[in-house]
């Protein structure tokens, strides 16, 4: 059975302090982008997590686990599709979302992430963000 991707969101406590102290590579902006800060981790051979976190010029925190994580594949320099279809299930694929999670369950402890609740529909497989109203 494919393992579950789980669903993140900025930490309360975020600051730019904890970004730098975790090894988030600070990128200056050019034209209109805002500044922002990165984080790329090897998950499994060829695949990469690339994460990136925006500061608003009102200093607020942007960040989407969908939109701003990319679970890429260097090998093929693109995204490693297997990862965002439903469909597929293999252990390779089970190991690089297994360690994914690993990976981001870190970031909670570092008090950068929390978990966000997951809703299961009516097939063991599909999940669905719950939204939180905040």
């Amino acid at each position: 059975m494919r393992e579950i991707i789980k669903k993140y969101k900025l930490s309360d406590n975020i600051s730019i302090y904890n970004l730098a102290k975790n090894n988030f590579i600070k990128v200056e902006p050019k034209d209109e982008e805002k500044l922002k800060f990165t984080l790329i981790k090897p998950l499994l051979g060829e695949i990469e997590l690339h994460m990136e976190i925006i500061i608003n010029e009102d200093g607020s925190f942007l960040f989407d686990d969908y939109e701003n994580i990319i679970i890429f594949d260097e090998d093929f320099g693109q995204p490693y599709q297997p990862f965002y279809n439903d469909e597929k299930d293999f252990d390779f694929l089970n190991d690089v979302i297994i360690r994914y999670n690993r990976v981001m369950d870190k970031l909670v402890e570092q008090d950068i992430l929390k978990p966000v609740e997951l809703e299961q529909e009516n097939t063991p497989k599909k999940l669905i963000n719950k939204r939180i109203e905040e």
